[in-house]
């Protein structure tokens, strides 16, 4: 993978994919569709999982030019 890394501190990572290995297999395999749901889905279980919080507006699975990934700290509510 190609990234580009806008934004990292104890509480924030901010990257941007730019090649990404998944999507390109994915459209090798006229699968994009499947692609999104079984691999670019679960990166936010896996946020969770590790106490963060993933938002993201855009995939290259999707047909995008870069995947825009934003995580940050989740802070649990009292």
């Amino acid at each position: 993978m190609k990234y580009d890394i806008l934004a990292s501190d104890r509480d924030r990572l901010d990257f941007d994919v730019k090649n990404c290995q998944y999507a390109k297999v994915m459209q090798e395999l006229d699968a994009t569709d499947l692609g999104y749901l079984l691999i670019c889905q679960g990166d936010y279980a896996a946020a969770y999982q590790s106490g963060m919080e993933l938002t993201r507006t855009q995939t290259r699975m999707q047909g995008a030019d870069f995947c825009d990934f934003r995580y940050h700290r989740r802070h649990e509510k009292n």
